[in-house]
């Protein structure tokens, strides 16, 4: 799938997309360079207390580095591109599994 054009500059607010929670989190553009950004996605105890937990053991916390950016998607547009996306292991996680993560613009 072809990544949004709109460059990511810090503070903007994105949606972000997980195979590990349902629904769209707010996240936010915290660093940005050419061609990579990274975004702070937003977790509450309420929907996302093992995520949480087991994010809170990552050197990076709730941090995502380089994640794909998409303008707003459909909903099997969004599942395609978790599919595609690659996917990482929570750094000192053991145990969790792949964590996909994709972030997009909110729709306007």
């Amino acid at each position: 799938m072809e990544q949004s054009k709109t460059p990511a500059t810090v503070g903007r607010i994105l949606h972000a997309y997980s195979n590990k929670w349902k629904g769209p989190r707010a996240a936010v553009v915290c660093n940005a360079g050419e061609g990579w950004r990274s975004v702070n996605v937003f977790l509450d105890r309420a929907n996302d207390r093992d995520l949480l937990y087991r994010m809170s053991q990552c050197p990076t916390g709730n941090s995502f580095t380089s994640l794909p950016l998409y303008d707003a998607l459909k909903p099997e547009e969004r599942e395609r591109a978790l599919a595609e996306c690659p996917g990482s292991e929570l750094e000192g996680v053991a145990g969790f599994g792949q964590v996909k993560v994709i972030a997009e613009w909110p729709p306007r």
